[in-house]
């Protein structure tokens, strides 16, 4: 029994996602009240700026927009992989700072982080399973050029 209950164990965990969600031209932004498009990709960002694997600078349109704007990201977890799921990491950088908020929680206040840092939050306690889990990154630019960069990673 226990070598079945094992086996279950590394079944559901090999077939649980390691990156579900990450910063690209799919990402949405709120436009106007409860209407998201797609962002755009970022073509050249400064130097200085933090770079993360498997993600993509975005910004709403014109990176050189000014202005609070939030994204959204929902991603699905089959309720059955819940028990194998050891970690939910969300990993974020933007320019200027941002607050995060996951499935209606708080995660990062306003606000939060910078363009050079790399910031790691837990989102494993508010995971839902079976239903849409949903993102949301407000994002700050007040000069220059703004930009959001994050990946959500389940182990």
């Amino acid at each position: 029994m226990l070598t079945l209950l094992l086996s279950w164990l590394l079944l559901t965990h090999a077939q649980c996602p390691h990156s579900v969600l990450s910063s690209n031209s799919g990402t949405l932004v709120q436009r106007s009240a409860g209407v998201y498009t797609p962002t755009v990709l970022i073509a050249t960002t400064p130097a200085v700026w933090t770079t993360l694997p498997g993600a993509s600078w975005v910004w709403e349109s014109d990176a050189r927009s000014e202005g609070v704007f939030t994204f959204l990201g929902t991603f699905t977890v089959p309720g059955w992989a819940l028990a194998s799921i050891m970690s939910v990491k969300l990993t974020i950088a933007a320019d200027d700072v941002f607050k995060v908020k996951f499935n209606g929680v708080v995660i990062a206040p306003q606000w939060t982080g910078g363009y050079t840092q790399v910031m790691t939050f837990e989102l494993k306690p508010w995971l839902q399973g079976s239903l849409p889990n949903r993102l949301d990154i407000t994002v700050k630019n007040t000069q220059y050029m703004g930009g959001l960069l994050y990946k959500v990673e389940i182990t």
